[in-house]
């Protein structure tokens, strides 16, 4: 492993599934919350995660950690349902440590949009100060990174320019 930060940058296009052979070009990162936050890496799929919380399972060996959420979303939501995924981790003992929330590239069929998702961001009150970047290159599109679960990232998210850099601690 290199000892510099790793940077994350968008792909220039993507494919709605592995087996898709329509390319679509990529709008990039999405800022949906301006912000920094660093801290370590849990989540996955907004319903497996859910589910996870409050087991032996649920990721977290220090409660105390500052916490960057990744999250995800494979398709068979609806953009509703991601709302209510959402609610259901802000409701979480643990969310009091989540300094930033990195969302994945959502399939075409979701039919989320940048505007649809900022919209559900922005009612909740709880992620007023957490900086969100979404249409990150991960989850159930192609190309996609694979990201540190209990690795260490520090986010940037500015309009135009969000930074994502995956650490080594």
């Amino acid at each position: 492993m290199q000892d510099e930060p790793f940077k994350l940058i968008p792909s220039e296009t993507f494919y709605n599934t592995l087996w898709a052979g329509q390319e679509i070009k990529n709008s990039g990162f999405w800022t949906v919350n301006a912000g920094s936050a660093e801290g370590m890496v849990i989540g996955g799929n907004f319903l497996t995660f859910n589910f996870m919380q409050g087991t032996p399972f649920a990721m977290r060996d220090d409660p105390t950690s500052p916490l960057i959420y990744i999250l995800e979303d494979n398709g068979a939501e609806s953009v509703y349902n991601v709302q209510n995924q959402l609610q259901l981790l802000i409701l979480q003992p643990d969310f009091r440590n989540v300094r930033g929330i990195l969302i994945g590239t959502f399939r075409r069929e979701s039919n989320t949009t940048s505007d649809l998702l900022t919209k559900i961001i922005k009612t909740k009150e709880e992620l007023r100060n957490v900086p969100v970047i979404a249409n990150v290159d991960f989850g159930q599109t192609v190309p996609t990174v694979t990201l540190p679960i209990v690795g260490y990232m520090r986010i940037e998210a500015k309009d135009n320019s969000d930074e994502i850099f995956i650490l080594k601690k």
